[in-house]
């Protein structure tokens, strides 16, 4: 690269930082409202006082005397709240500017860790849009200004990627088992480590989590614990919490609210009758004659399994077997320096941990928009693989832009155009942007399984 590439490479990148701070630091903390922290932060005084933050009526109660107008559940296990507790030691608007400020920090910190994972620091021109991505992203703008967990969730992604690269089983464990605690989508790398025969992986995470747990427990109390369970039953498909409180409010209950991106909802958009009226279905099955639930209802939890079982196979084939030779590069990645060299084609497990995040957001009922926050180290990933191998003008570099975009735009799903024929399509708009990483992320894993590849890799 010559010095005046390179000076204009440092120029983009010097603007794109400029951006980050005035679409992400200014207008985020002009535009803050705390919507999801309020919940964070109440849970969290729930249960330093030992309380049960599960109880709808005594929650909306305690909601009211903080001055909160509205309130949404708490619907985290309580090492969550135990562990967002020290935000309590200040008033909910200041204990929000304290959350704003360290949302910040765990985002720099991630995507520096992702750069030094996957793309070095010496290329301005990579770099460039990795901040690029972070300052034009209107989820992770609605992550910052309603205080919401996806930073923390993508700094823990790091954890995991970097513990998974080096073999550091029990980091790897205590990211995981710490995650399931903390936010139940990091599970899925227990079957990833399954699938990869990890015992040692395995015993480590089933190790933390009953560590972490314990702790939990003695802190916060069995009962406050199991009363968990009813909230999780109310998170499968086709349920959702204090849904009955929503509809008599004219609201859609969580699993199939215009910005839950998931494919249970796209299904209950398309075949379900709306309990509050708003959308219309492509094919509205009716009832049976007997008193049982709605056909459409079914049909849509039926047709969410099948995708989310076709999705977990996919992602299985795309990794391959367990007895598949390790990526050279894997165990040789270190912290420091951080000024450190391009690190090449990112090794093929950096592409299984990118499919097992891109599952963690595919599977549940729930995908707010915002959520997609933690699929920067999955597109981080993808353009240091087709960057290493100079694959610039191709659909796969294609692919992988205009996903990043429509991931990035903002959109209002609730538009009223969205309720009928191909809207309820656009309503589910971020979906078919998660779904094609998803693909293009299996089509680049499966293509190092070809021997031709997997040399050059």
């Amino acid at each position: 690269m010559s010095s005046a590439s390179r000076r204009m490479g440092w120029g983009l990148l010097v603007a794109t930082l400029v951006l980050y701070g005035y679409m992400q630091g200014y207008r985020a903390l002009r535009g803050m409202h705390g919507n999801d922290f309020k919940h964070l932060y109440l849970g969290a005084v729930f249960l330093r006082h030992g309380q049960n933050p599960y109880d709808e009526e005594n929650f909306i109660r305690w909601a009211a005397s903080y001055g909160f107008r509205t309130i949404n559940p708490y619907v985290y296990p309580p090492t969550t709240g135990l562990v967002l507790s020290f935000l309590t030691l200040w008033q909910p608007p200041t204990a929000q500017q304290v959350w704003f400020f360290m949302n910040h920090a765990m985002l720099v910190a991630a995507l520096a860790l992702c750069a030094h994972f996957s793309l070095g620091f010496r290329n301005p021109w990579l770099l460039a849009p990795v901040v690029l991505l972070a300052a034009t992203s209107i989820p992770l703008q609605r992550t910052l200004t309603a205080g919401q967990l996806n930073c923390a969730l993508l700094l823990l992604y790091c954890g995991i990627y970097w513990a998974n690269q080096t073999r550091r089983e029990w980091l790897g464990g205590l990211m995981v088992g710490f995650g399931i605690l903390f936010k139940l989508v990091p599970g899925i790398f227990v079957v990833y480590f399954l699938w990869k025969r990890r015992w040692r992986a395995v015993a480590w995470t089933g190790l933390w989590l009953a560590v972490i747990l314990g702790v939990s427990l003695a802190i916060a109390g069995w009962d406050n614990h199991t009363a968990f369970w009813p909230v999780l039953r109310n998170m499968r498909y086709g349920r959702s919490v204090w849904q009955d409180r929503l509809v008599r409010g004219g609201q859609n209950p969580f699993y199939r609210d215009p910005y839950n991106q998931s494919p249970n909802s796209l299904f209950h958009h398309l075949l379900a009758s709306d309990p509050v009226g708003k959308t219309k279905p492509w094919i509205e099955l009716a009832p049976p004659k007997v008193k049982q639930v709605p056909k459409g209802y079914r049909w849509a939890n039926w047709l969410t399994f099948l995708t989310s079982a076709t999705l977990v196979l996919l992602a299985l084939w795309g990794i391959g077997s367990s007895g598949q030779p390790r990526s050279e590069t894997t165990g040789e990645m270190p912290v420091l320096p951080i000024w450190n060299k391009p690190p090449g084609r990112p090794p093929r497990e950096a592409l299984e941990v990118a499919l097992m995040i891109l599952l963690s957001l595919l599977l549940p009922s729930i995908m707010w928009d915002h959520y997609v926050v933690a699929l920067f180290l999955p597109q981080i990933i993808l353009l240091a693989d087709l960057a290493a191998t100079k694959r610039w003008l191709t659909w796969q570099m294609a692919l992988l832009l205009g996903s990043s975009i429509l991931l990035a735009w903002p959109i209002r799903f609730d538009r009223p155009e969205f309720h009928h024929g191909l809207g309820l399509l656009a309503m589910s708009a971020k979906l078919w942007g998660v779904l094609a990483l998803f693909g293009l992320t299996v089509s680049m894993r499966l293509r190092l399984n070809t021997p031709e590849t997997a040399d050059k890799g």
